[in-house]
């Protein structure tokens, strides 16, 4: 992704424009105040990027709007009672036949992928069985609505609704200023966005995506890192030296092209050549078809299985799609990756819109809870400009780049300047990007003429698929933690070794956070990730209405054992168990603290007051037992159940 000056206008013409709603607003309240009083009260579910539209376009021209309807009513408790149910009688099936499940009786179609039964560990049949319910629920519900409400009540005709979400109470349309206002008025409707976002692949738009791929260095003598350096720098070497490779994990790839094997170039496509063999290179066939660089690039980070430079999962199944110009754009790509059972979705594409929370990053809220799906974004290349839409979003992971400077060691490396970071004082925001990895011009696999030897590439574009790698090879150690989003990003931000500059201790006696604006917790380490998945020094759990604190304690067990605590916890973009017709969709996101006691009585503290991570880091003076304490500072009376993740390194 790149970012220009022209995005630094669009957001100072977008500030004016704002203002002059406002001064709009107080002149009607003035010579009019019925008058105005209707019209904020009609205004009360259009966001506010979506107002500033409205006011620049005449009666006739059409906006394309995400329409969240109030989401369906369910009981959690009711719906995993049912996936549990599924999984039973799928695995009593196998057990009692001792044979192979054919076509006539494999239960596929009571799972969201239809995939063959035997092929899934338990975690994955219960999160797909749970994927199939919900797809059923959200697409009949929606269906009706559009068919009987939405379109009966208002003068909007069928043909402007051109999505109808499978996975969330979302319907995208494009309609007119009047028909958005009047339909804000309508008692099913909870909020009503501006949808401006696209994924472009390569050569459509130069701000997206250029020739390049993505940007190098801003340094001219940087010297390209060759993928042995890089590999062992994040520690990636040493976990598949054990023999990980993401075998039975399901990584998606959402970029500006997808990967259809067979209409690739003879010559690019052979870092997948064994991928594509063995069936586990699968592309979106509604996806738009091209000749994807910039997704040949992402997806052999994760998985190339040919050439000199290996991806760093090669086992996983890759499934590949594209936004651009396909029924539903990122949304309808995503929701495919959701029902072919993806687990983790790479996205190392954004639109120019930064520092927001508008429509796509609510959704990647909503869809990463309520599925159990973890996302994971680059930051954007736009330095200081910030975080590009959708990486914003408080449920995903976001990753920005590190400069490893060529050398195998950690503590020199720096951040790399081009990559993107929320620079704003909100605390309505979260921080962002989580932490970086490797992306100042790196060698990753490619092809060089017609030789699978490597390319010099770079970028947040690149950093993005080197994290999502380690998940899979995180879930493959640990097929559990499929299911718990908030405990992954905790272990990764927790397993970092010390990385000089990129990290930063925490003061006994202070709150301030370890989390740091421009890198996050720091360089992702897979050695550490894997010390803290293997050895369960991690919790999870849900802080309920009545649930005040969380306290659990670890062993340490010498002071110079660098020790890391991270809480993070999900925003919750859904309405879960039993609960009231209408309640909101897009609560505020809850508030936990974190504390870590020594045994002398020591004090560390990480209170940030905003975004949903909490990181704790010191040097211990003493060994013996520590107590960790999660404290709710604040939780939405609409969801009061926050979900959170907590593991110690």
């Amino acid at each position: 992704m790149r970012f220009t000056n022209k995005h630094f206008i669009t957001n100072r013409v977008n500030r004016f424009v704002s203002f002059i709603c406002v001064l709009s607003l107080m002149m009607l309240s003035l010579f009019c105040p019925v008058a105005a009083v209707e019209y904020e009260r009609n205004q009360s579910k259009i966001s506010t990027a979506l107002l500033q539209q409205l006011s620049s376009i005449d009666k006739t021209e059409t906006i394309p709007v995400a329409v969240w309807l109030n989401d369906i009513e369910y009981d959690e408790n009711a719906i995993n009672a049912q996936a549990n149910a599924t999984v039973d009688v799928i695995k009593s099936t196998i057990t009692n036949e001792k044979t192979t499940l054919n076509q006539d009786n494999n239960f596929s179609f009571l799972l969201s992928s239809g995939d063959n039964p035997e092929e899934l560990n338990d975690t994955q049949l219960f999160l797909e069985a749970k994927r199939k319910i919900f797809f059923d629920l959200y697409t009949q519900s929606n269906t009706t609505r559009v068919e009987t409400q939405l379109t009966a009540d208002t003068t909007i005709d069928a043909a402007q609704v051109t999505w109808v979400s499978h996975f969330s109470p979302v319907i995208k349309m494009n309609l007119t200023k009047t028909q958005i206002i009047s339909l804000s008025q309508h008692n099913d409707v909870e909020e009503i966005l501006l949808d401006n976002r696209s994924i472009f692949p390569q050569g459509i738009d130069d701000d997206i995506f250029s020739d390049d791929v993505v940007p190098k260095s801003d340094n001219p003598t940087q010297v390209t890192t060759p993928y042995e350096v890089w590999q062992e720098t994040t520690n990636i070497t040493y976990v598949k030296s054990l023999g990980y490779d993401g075998s039975g994990v399901k990584v998606g790839l959402c970029d500006g092209g997808k990967l259809d094997y067979p209409n690739l170039d003879a010559n690019k496509r052979r870092i997948f050549d064994t991928l594509y063999r063995e069936g586990r290179l699968i592309a979106d066939p509604s996806a738009y078809v091209n000749d994807p660089g910039h997704a040949i690039s992402c997806g052999g980070v994760i998985a190339a299985t040919d050439g000199s430079v290996p991806g760093i999962a090669p086992g996983v199944t890759l499934y590949s799609t594209a936004g651009h110009n396909r029924t539903g754009g990122d949304y309808g790509a995503i929701e495919w990756l959701i029902s072919s059972g993806c687990r983790i979705i790479s996205i190392s594409a954004g639109g120019a819109e930064t520092n927001t929370y508008e429509a796509f990053s609510k959704w990647i809220d909503h869809i990463a809870i309520q599925h159990d799906v973890t996302v994971v974004f680059s930051s954007g290349n736009g330095g200081s400009i910030g975080i590009c839409d959708g990486a914003m979003s408080y449920n995903s992971i976001t990753v920005g780049a590190s400069d490893d400077r060529n050398t195998v060691s950690r503590i020199d490396d720096i951040h790399a300047p081009f990559s993107s970071y929320y620079s704003g004082s909100s605390t309505s925001l979260p921080i962002k990007p989580d932490l970086v990895a490797p992306g100042a011009s790196i060698e990753i696999p490619g092809v060089n003429g017609s030789v699978a030897s490597g390319i010099v590439s770079g970028g947040t574009s690149i950093s993005c698929p080197i994290v999502a790698g380690v998940i899979a090879l995180m879930y493959e150690m640990r097929p559990s933690l499929e299911a718990k989003q908030a405990l992954t990003k905790a272990i990764l931000l927790a397993g970092i070794s010390r990385c000089g500059s990129l990290t930063r201790n925490s003061v006994a006696g202070s709150t301030i956070t370890a989390m740091q604006t421009k890198t996050g917790a720091g360089l992702v380490d897979a050695k550490a990730m894997r010390y803290i998945a293997e050895n369960g020094r991690f919790a999870a759990g849900t802080m309920g209405s009545g649930v005040s604190a969380h306290t659990t304690t670890f062993n340490v067990s010498s002071t110079d054992t660098y020790t890391r605590v991270c809480l993070a916890w999900l925003k919750n973009n859904r309405i879960s168990n039993s609960h009231i017709t209408n309640s909101p969709s897009n609560p505020a996101c809850a508030l936990l603290y974190l504390k870590v006691q020594a045994p002398d009585g020591t004090v560390y503290e990480s209170k940030r007051n905003g975004g949903n991570v909490q990181l704790i880091a010191f040097t211990p003076t003493m060994p013996g037992q520590y107590t960790i304490t999660i404290t709710k500072a604040a939780a939405p009376s609409a969801e009061p159940n926050v979900h959170f993740g907590l593991a110690w390194y």
